[in-house]
């Protein structure tokens, strides 16, 4: 970078993070003084305002019902200014600084991480699992956590199984010491209040261990978002060597980029799927099995989509470990699937539905209209329709781009293991999937998230740094 570009970035910066702590301040003025009264008065218009009609959409709930949806819009606009805010606090630290400055740096990025997690639990809650008028898929996480969900979710184990095992482990107690705050002043039991779906709301106000439960699907989730971005920031770590500042945020900015996938449908298994499938290329690519099968089998308890390991396996290694070695590592990975599946299958044999859904017929016909490629979305709950939705033409054009610039220079086992994921994971997501459902597609987010960080490292950390992205040579 020039002295003069450097001149412009530091005097930008210090403008704009003055500039976003103004706005801060005059949102949260607005906030305490307004908002309420100002929303009343929109409720109560005679007028053909915007939120008239969007009142009429929605069938026209209890204003407090809007009144809720509008808060949340609000703390989540917050927390994209106050993540904005400290991104820019942190860029203004150099590297080679005092320790009270590095503590600051660290302090800033631990505080961007939460950030982030959160505006993306609010997304996918708020969504899924909070103000939805007949939620079926509030339903379907109850049902899941006691065990009689209809196929294939019932067979999707694992997270619901650990949550039981926490209630079950937690003292009487200590569960009834908390409960005038879990049943009556949480913040999460307010805003499920309008659910309707089998009297959901009134059953959680009268059920402590469903109430402890929902709170605790809330912990969960949020806890897997974090180790999502750290695990992230390691395989970032494992595959390449490039400078601090990618290492740190490029797993934030993957992680952001979620709840354009939360269009059609949510469930508490769809964050650990991800996690378990970053973890599993960790420890792929650090050769350490022990853990590896372990961490593969329990991705096949929660979802079944786990067994497409394999292709991690073979895209990554069939060129180099040897052939009766990786005939073995063949073996084992198909027995484990089978083994599993069979078990889930005898298990659950007497629940209802089935364990295949077709929806080719459906899915062809989506795909063959034209609108399904210029739709618009909400992804972060502002209630504005403003962001390209799944298969927007413009989405796949932007990441054609970014998968395919350069696509020599890019890590070769990353390359074979896209392309062998897309062969089966594609047809696998017409017959199978809801439209533009890619939140099914998580088999794809690693090689996905590794192929664009090197385009954008060469685009922009290579031009404005002046560091240059290498390729770990034990992949």
């Amino acid at each position: 970078m020039t002295s003069k570009n450097k001149y412009k970035s530091h005097n930008i910066l210090p403008l704009f993070s003055i500039g976003l702590f103004v706005c801060l301040i005059a949102i949260w003025l607005f906030y305490l003084s307004f908002f309420d009264i100002s929303l009343a008065k929109l409720y109560n218009t005679q007028s053909d305002s915007f939120l008239k009609s969007a009142l009429i959409k929605d069938n026209a709930l209890p204003f407090d019902y809007y009144l809720a949806k509008a808060h949340i819009a609000f703390f989540q606009f917050n927390n994209i200014i106050l993540f904005c805010l400290l991104f820019c606090l942190r860029i203004l630290f150099k590297p080679n600084e005092n320790k009270t400055r590095k503590f600051c740096r660290k302090t800033l990025l631990f505080f961007i991480y939460l950030l982030a997690a959160l505006i993306v639990l609010t997304s996918f809650t708020v969504k899924w699992f909070l103000l939805r008028f007949n939620n079926c898929l509030l339903a379907c996480l109850f049902q899941m956590l006691d065990g009689t969900a209809y196929k294939p979710s019932v067979s999707r184990m694992l997270s619901p199984m650990l949550i039981n095992l926490i209630v079950a482990i937690v003292p009487r107690h200590i569960s009834v010491s908390i409960s005038n705050f879990l049943m009556q002043n949480s913040p999460i039991m307010r805003n499920i209040s309008y659910c309707e779906t089998f009297n959901t709301s009134l059953m959680l106000k009268y059920h402590l261990v469903l109430t402890l439960k929902y709170h605790l699907v809330f912990i969960f989730l949020y806890i897997c978002l974090l180790l999502l971005m750290l695990l992230t920031r390691h395989l970032t770590k494992c595959v390449y060597s490039v400078h601090p500042a990618v290492l740190d945020y490029s797993p934030v900015f993957a992680l952001l980029i979620l709840p354009w996938t939360f269009l059609y449908g949510g469930y508490i298994y769809d964050f650990p799927e991800l996690l378990f499938f970053i973890v599993c290329l960790i420890f792929l690519i650090k050769q350490q099995w022990l853990l590896y099968y372990l961490s593969f089998s329990m991705s096949i308890l929660n979802k079944e989509t786990g067994a497409l390991l394999l292709l991690y396996f073979i895209a990554l290694k069939y060129r180099t470990m040897p052939n009766k070695k990786f005939l073995k590592h063949i073996i084992a990975h198909a027995s484990i699937v089978c083994g599993i599946l069979s078990f889930l299958a005898v298990l659950y044999a007497r629940a209802s539905g089935t364990h295949v859904i077709w929806q080719a017929k459906e899915h062809i016909a989506f795909f063959l209209s034209p609108h399904s490629y210029f739709m618009f979305c909400d992804p972060y709950c502002l209630g504005i329709d403003i962001f390209p939705q799944g298969g927007n033409i413009f989405l796949l054009i932007l990441i054609s781009f970014l998968i395919f610039y350069k696509w020599t220079k890019k890590p070769l086992p990353i390359r074979y293991l896209l392309i062998l994921t897309l062969i089966f994971i594609i047809p696998l997501f017409i017959v199978f999937g809801a439209g533009w459902e890619i939140r099914i597609l998580g088999a794809i987010f690693p090689p996905l998230y590794l192929l664009c960080l090197h385009t954008v490292h060469l685009l922009y950390v290579e031009k404005f740094l002046a560091s240059e992205i290498s390729i770990k040579t034990k992949i």
